[in-house]
């Protein structure tokens, strides 16, 4: 049943019990983006002084100090001419308050970032963008597409590119197009180091690229290519995009490939990368697919550059020694057959990545290839409800689950129980019952199972490193299922579907558990069969991304469900009447992705502290179905300036300007723009530099204390080394792009996030065995006043801490003895005084006067007279434009001589 759903921040006083803490995965640390995507001049679109939009881009013209013009819309059309697409785009800016409805009600309110106001109660519904001209046919048809999601594929070799590049390496390229936005994982071979991903037409012309960094591990590169513009989307559909991997050797590209549809990737199980034995820019991919009831493999092998009709032979290798041969006739560029009667001990052996595949023609060329598991996102998910067991439970509790396939076949787990109201017996993947109500029993995992001290609830980590390719079929088919039994009831307690999850740039949900979310957690207990999960992260431009994924919730009542961002007044406490509410989204289904900018300096701060929930409601329970609760580290509410848009300029909308002029700085001769950061060469090694808006900050790196006794010093290491026993120096590197470094295991050191500096509220470490890192925050002291009380006496403070009590009851008196004052920035003005606001990294802002009025304070900027002057100035420390016209200079001046004149006389 398809649902509304809408979600929901809210802050509250959230208690995370030690014990249901420790075995959680470090956070990572959230201002730590996805990498960043660079532009070129080759890419079309737009360039307003040093910023870049893409084609189609929207976006609100900011008028510096002030902030965004919401009714000023600008677009970047494309341009074509004589059928091809101009690398400059058109900006077209239009104001956007005559498209605003016309409301009749009486109780009207403009929601935040807006332009347009609604009616009260209404907020959810406010339009933000709005489409001038109709769609065109292809328009349409293009939107109908989308409403599917689509499957492509891509074989990438030195052949493809406009200038054949003679290489060994070779590259497959996975896609899904889903809600205009494309999702790509790109699995080369391990000899290949890519630094640009790009995606072209078939002359080479750059359409989109992705910056990449030095890969570890699974040599996989997955991306996402958001609101892709529908010319691209055309592009895409017709089978005229490229995909194009850039080495440092091969600037124009070493390996390209045509993304197109196949009819084998919708039963594909196992791939492979197929290599020749000379550089010849030729390759090919395997892809093979296991049938329903596991006894044979069909494959399809499409070569690149192979047109021959010749039989070629194909086998099947484990350790160099052949188990199965046959011979193929090609059909055009591929081999199509099916290996019959896969034995159980062959199925074992190419679930576990230990076959390879071998293509020989007569002409004695070979490719060979290593057979693994699909490789794509390979990251799964499942909610565990009561709803979803075999016989519904409303219990309140929940389950959240999250699973990786690995290339060697084995699936790695890691299972979150909340809200348990007796023992766990039993947690099993399994499939579906069949016909006779049985369940194939994949893996009993309880025996990982850790339980919290004083609760029935726990975590649950580990691997199942055993598969057959039956059961990756099952997965990949999401038809397996978690099952969780407890001693009340020992069939089924909880249950959930696994299922793909596409991937997510800014979410980290390789490295983070989502935060389950149950009605246990809501106040006050709700026993129900609903329960969820959700990522959130927050990127360096303080935008907030979530994800949240429900089961169970019934739409029997009106099937309108609400989430939203409740504030409280104090910790420990929650006065439910006392509630703001900020609407996030809304969306169909049980799952919705989304992000959300420029969120109140308090949630942020809330969400650093930990003091804050995600919470599903529905009509019949409007105080929460589910929750959980949640903690998002970040330095956000120290850079944000303390008032809401649209209290300042309520006549902003008159006015129009153009987007900041974001100016570049220059360090040791190189040009470096806004927001980059870099490391330093020579003496300043140890140092972390970026630049803002013209100029460059640099800091030296501050180490945390090492946890050894006897911690060396490495070459190109800044801080400290503690190496493990038995090693005389250290092998293993992470790399963390904050400040751009590969640090050594063993080493702790503060996250360098530009333009701030070195944070010292968290320390991070790399994880042994592979090329992650974890940042976790400091710990700070539980403190004997509540979370409005507190401060940071220093703003780089990493912990608030009570006020000394002599100062504090002075804001309090000021207060009492001045009903209706106002406080602003924990600055405490009186009742119908005036000031001018301070902002931060800009200063004091003269030209905008705040006022306060009876406990609610407003800014607004002098409304300036009219002039009728050609030549227009602005004086120094006037916030006003005065005529500069010579003739009525000269006239002013004979006013104010016969002025002086006649006093003069009297």
């Amino acid at each position: 049943m398809r649902m509304l759903l809408t979600a929901v921040f809210c802050l509250a006083w959230v208690h995370q019990g030690a014990n249901g803490a420790k075995l959680r995965m470090p956070l990572p640390w959230p201002l730590q983006a996805e990498r960043e995507v660079h532009t070129n001049r080759k890419i079309p679109g737009c360039r307003l002084g040093t910023i870049f939009y893409d084609l189609e881009a929207r976006w609100n013209p900011a008028l510096e100090p002030i902030g965004r013009m919401y009714c000023v819309q600008c677009t970047c059309l494309p341009v074509i001419k004589k059928g091809s697409l101009q690398r400059k785009g058109k900006v077209s800016c239009r104001n956007i308050k005559t498209a605003c409805a016309k409301l009749t009600c009486s109780d009207q309110v403009l929601p935040p970032n807006s332009c347009c106001k609604v009616c009260r109660g209404n907020e959810h519904a406010a339009q933000k963008w709005f489409d001038y001209a109709a769609p065109t046919f292809e328009e349409e048809k293009l939107q109908e597409a989308l409403t599917v999601e689509w499957e492509f594929t891509s074989l990438l070799v030195g052949q493809m590119l406009p200038t054949k590049v003679n290489t060994r390496n070779v590259a497959r390229g996975h896609f899904t197009l889903s809600e205009s936005s494309l999702h790509y994982c790109v699995h080369f071979t391990k000899s290949l180091k890519p630094t640009v991903i790009r995606y072209t037409d078939e002359k080479g012309s750059h359409f989109f690229e992705h910056q990449v960094h030095t890969v570890r591990g699974e040599h996989k590169i997955c991306g996402v290519w958001s609101s892709m513009p529908k010319i691209y989307l055309s592009y895409l559909l017709k089978g005229k995009l490229f995909i194009v991997l850039v080495s440092r050797g091969h600037p124009n590209g070493e390996v390209a490939g045509l993304i197109t549809i196949h009819r084998a990737l919708e039963e594909e199980t196992f791939s492979s990368l197929l290599v020749p034995k000379e550089n010849d820019g030729s390759g090919a991919i395997a892809m093979l697919a296991l049938s329903e009831d596991g006894n044979s493999l069909s494959f399809v092998i499409k070569r690149a550059g192979e047109n021959s009709t010749t039989p070629v032979s194909v086998s099947f290798e484990k350790e160099g020694s052949s188990i199965h041969e046959m011979t193929v006739i090609p059909n055009n560029s591929e081999l199509v057959e099916v290996w019959p009667n896969l034995k159980n001990s062959e199925s074992k052996q190419l679930a576990r990545g230990k076959l390879a595949v071998v293509v020989k023609s007569k002409s004695g060329k070979t490719l060979r290839g290593s057979i693994t598991p699909i490789q794509t996102y390979n990251y799964f998910q499942a909610v565990l409800s009561g709803k979803e067991a075999f016989e519904t439970s409303s219990s309140g509790s929940a389950g959240s689950a999250v699973l990786s396939l690995l290339p060697n076949g084995s699936l790695k787990y890691q299972i979150r129980l909340q809200g348990m109201n007796s023992k766990v017996t039993g947690v099993t993947i399994e499939g579906a019952p069949n016909k006779h109500n049985k369940r194939r029993k994949v893996s009993k995992i309880l025996n990982d199972f850790v339980q919290d001290r004083g609760s029935f609830d726990g975590w649950i980590n580990g691997t199942y490193g055993k598969p057959n390719a039956r059961e990756i079929y099952l997965l990949l088919r999401e038809r397996l299922y978690i099952n969780v039994q407890t001693a009340s009831l020992d069939d089924s307690a909880l249950r959930g579907k696994i299922t793909k999850l596409l991937y997510h740039g800014h979410l980290a949900r390789h490295i983070d558990h989502p935060y389950a979310m149950s009605g246990s957690n809501v106040v006050p207990p709700m026993n129900t069969a609903a329960a969820g999960h959700t990522w959130l992260g927050v990127d360096r431009s303080c935008t907030l991304h979530f994800e949240i994924s429900v089961s169970g919730l019934s739409g029997e009542h009106d099937g309108i469900l609400s989430a939203h961002l409740h504030g409280l007044a104090e910790l420990g406490e929650v006065d439910h009447e006392k509630h703001d509410k900020i609407l996030l989204t809304t969306f169909n289904g049980n799952s919705i992705l989304g992000r959300i900018d420029d969120l109140p300096s308090e949630l942020y701060q809330h969400l650093n502290s930990g003091y804050a929930f995600v919470q599903i409601s529905t009509k019949a329970h409007p105080d929460g179905d589910i929750r959980g609760n949640v903690s998002v580290p970040n330095n956000c509410f120290a850079t944000q300036f303390d008032h809401r848009h649209g209290d300042i300029l309520e006549d902003m909308e008159k006015t129009v300007g153009i987007e900041n002029q974001q100016t570049k700085c220059v360090y040791d001769g190189v040009i470096h723009n806004n927001g980059e950061s870099w490391k330093p060469s020579g003496n300043l090694s140890c140092f972390s530099c970026s630049c803002k808006k013209g100029k460059v900050s640099c800091h030296r790196a501050v180490c945390p204390p090492p946890l050894c006794k006897n911690p060396v010093t490495v070459q190109d290491e800044c801080c400290p080394v503690c190496l493990e026993k038995g090693k005389t120096k250290p092998t293993e590197t992470c790399y963390f792009p904050g400040d751009k470094r590969d640090h050594y295991l063993g080493t702790r050191w503060h996250p360098y996030v530009p333009p701030f500096g070195y944070v010292t509220c968290a320390v991070c470490n790399c994880v042994k065995g592979s090329s992650k890192f974890n940042c976790t925050r400091m710990e700070c002291p539980k403190l004997d006043c509540t979370d409005k009380e507190s401060i940071r006496k220093e703003e780089t403070d990493c912990c608030r801490v009570c006020p000394d009590k002599k100062s504090k009851p002075k804001d309090e008196q000021a207060q009492r003895d001045n009903p209706g004052g106002c406080i602003v920035s924990e600055v405490f003005y009186e009742n119908g005084s005036e000031w001018h606001p301070k902002v931060q990294h800009i200063g004091t802002m003269k030209c905008v006067t705040c006022k306060c009025k009876n406990g609610k304070s407003k800014c607004r900027r002098p409304r300036c007279p009219k002039l009728t002057c050609k030549k227009k100035v602005k004086q120094e420390g006037s916030c006003c434009k005065v005529c500069g016209d010579s003739s009525i200079t000269r006239k002013n001046r004979r006013r104010k001589h016969r002025r002086r004149s006649k006093h003069t006389r009297t």
